[in-house]
């Protein structure tokens, strides 16, 4: 890979210009079309081909082993695969999905959409960056639990009494939102919750196309 990482298809940079430079484009969550951005689709939702059986949920000789790429939940583009339709399981071979297919056919092109799948067939969404601060995906380590790529999760927040504070309470996880961290005073006493924010300046984040 190039040591210039910035100009790996897929890649996200912060970038101080108003206007997105050539072989970029605005990380804003615009679905973009297929064919044009034909190298950034197949970054952002892995491809395959498969058999789909109508009346089945179960996408069979599926041509590249995904199961060990956290994919589970994610949606599935693919003729005779109904609109929405997510991934619930996959082996090495096969991908479940959480509607039943509608056609019955071999070797046909499919894709996982992590950022969304666009209109299912023309076009496929990419991250939306305004806003936020990006955070590496857990990927097993445990600090940060049951979150997946593209998930957003909402700011903590804390609980104060005189500056002082004996314990911390609540949980800093589950599916892309805060479970309720606070902290509490020596008697136990939960405070008023202040939103926590650090410095900042705002920039505009751009993808490699």
């Amino acid at each position: 890979m190039s040591d210039d990482w910035a100009r790996v298809t897929g890649a996200m940079m912060p970038y101080a210009g108003p206007i997105a430079p050539a072989g970029y484009i605005f990380a804003n969550g615009n679905a973009r079309s297929r064919t044009q951005y034909a190298a950034l689709f197949q970054a952002l939702c892995p491809q395959f081909t498969g058999t789909t059986t109508s009346g089945s949920s179960t996408i069979t000789n599926v041509s590249v082993d995904y199961s060990a790429e956290l994919l589970v939940g994610y949606p599935v583009s693919m003729a005779g695969v109904p609109n929405g339709a997510t991934v619930t399981a996959m082996t090495a071979t096969t991908i479940t999905i959480s509607s039943a297919a509608t056609v019955t056919a071999s070797s046909i092109a499919g894709s996982i959409c992590p950022w969304g799948q666009g209109d299912n067939s023309t076009t496929f969404g990419i991250p939306d960056m305004r806003g936020e601060f990006p955070r590496g995906l857990d990927r097993g380590r445990g600090i940060d639990l049951n979150r997946k790529l593209g998930v957003a999760q909402g700011g903590t927040t804390i609980s104060m009494a005189a500056n002082k504070v004996s314990a911390i309470t609540g949980a800093d996880t589950t599916t892309g939102s805060v479970g309720g961290a606070a902290l509490s005073d020596d008697a136990g006493v939960t405070y008023t919750n202040y939103a926590v924010r650090i410095r900042n300046v705002a920039v505009n984040w751009i993808i490699k196309t």
